[in-house]
């Protein structure tokens, strides 16, 4: 929609639109797409996450050409009185793609997403899930073979685990969160 509207100030302005868009760079953490260790590609859009925003990545990544597709779902966070509602219908909505692993970082995940994922006998793939998010690097660095596509999206410091996953350590300036406030609680959860 913004492009649509760019685009119709630059005709009524007589000014011809550069649809390279040369200067475009994507804010850390929303969509950025990195190459990892075993020549994985990674899909950070880790930077926040509610139930709309993880649906828009989970579509968007349905129609992504990769043959070996995994998601990295951390807890959607100040869902309030929703929450328990909100992270089962994450359950209902990945249950409607097939993922070669589903990984769950969080207890909010774990304790409500999990369950109901696990219900689903049409779901052929790997649903893991864990409360710590170094957990999750150490079966994910055990478990990558080569060649997957890994989309992460919501919060348990998923950024971390990205930047441990990263062939080009220079990509860690790209990703969210650097600030030394929350370089420190990382080192705190062990990342």
């Amino acid at each position: 929609m913004s492009i649509q509207v760019l685009d119709y100030l630059m005709n009524y302005l007589q000014i011809e639109l550069d649809t390279s868009f040369p200067n475009f760079y994507l804010p850390p953490g929303r969509s950025s797409v990195f190459n990892g260790i075993k020549q994985t590609t990674i899909i950070d859009s880790s930077y926040n996450a509610s139930l709309e925003s993880v649906t828009a990545m989970l579509n968007l990544f349905e129609k992504y050409n990769a043959v070996k597709k995994w998601v990295v779902l951390g807890d959607m966070l100040e869902q309030g009185e929703y929450e328990k509602e909100e992270h089962e219908k994450l359950a209902d909505i990945l249950q409607k793609n097939k993922y070669e692993k589903i990984i769950l970082v969080g207890p909010r995940v774990s304790k409500f997403t999990y369950p109901r994922l696990i219900e689903d006998t049409k779901n052929t793939g790997d649903i893991v899930h864990f409360d710590l998010p170094t957990d999750a690097l150490t079966y994910i660095e055990a478990n990558i073979n080569g060649g997957e596509t890994i989309l992460f999206k919501g919060a348990r410091f998923l950024e971390g685990i990205i930047e441990k996953l990263l062939i080009d350590k220079k990509d860690i300036n790209k990703l969210c969160r650097r600030e030394k406030v929350w370089q420190d609680r990382r080192k705190k959860w062990g990342l």
